[in-house]
């Protein structure tokens, strides 16, 4: 889907017709729960944040990548979305760390500093798994 070509509730309203399909589809591409009552809301809470998203970084893995190479600290885990809970639950940990090693593993992208990022990403997997409360 072609987010910058939205611009307004009334966009999203003219492209899928029906606001329960919208927020089904939108919930599918984006992959977390809508949660709105208005074409408005969802366009300032969900297609604002993904415009901006992708104007920094020319697809996921280099957004990844900088996220777990260049940032560190409290920026890291919150770019990362990393919270108390991966540190608490094995399982979330387990589905956060499948779900980005998919993305910046070099087996499945070239990107130069793909195996740096991966030393990362299982340096704060380790962290989560050893320190499970």
């Amino acid at each position: 889907m072609d987010f910058e070509s939205i611009n307004s509730g009334e966009d999203l309203k003219v492209i899928f017709g029906k606001f329960v399909i919208a927020k089904e589809e939108l919930s599918k591409i984006l992959e977390k729960k809508i949660v709105s009552r208005s074409w408005e809301k969802i366009y300032e809470k969900y297609i604002i944040p993904k415009k901006n998203e992708d104007m920094y970084f020319k697809d996921k893995v280099s957004k990844y990548i900088f996220y777990l190479v260049e940032l560190n600290g409290k920026l890291q885990l919150d770019f990362l979305g990393i919270s108390f809970e991966h540190y608490k639950n094995k399982k979330i940990a387990d589905k956060w760390h499948k779900d980005i090693i998919k993305i910046v593993h070099p087996d499945r992208c070239n990107h130069p500093k793909a195996t740096e990022a991966t030393k990362a990403l299982e340096n704060l997997y380790e962290g989560m798994i050893e320190n499970e409360i």
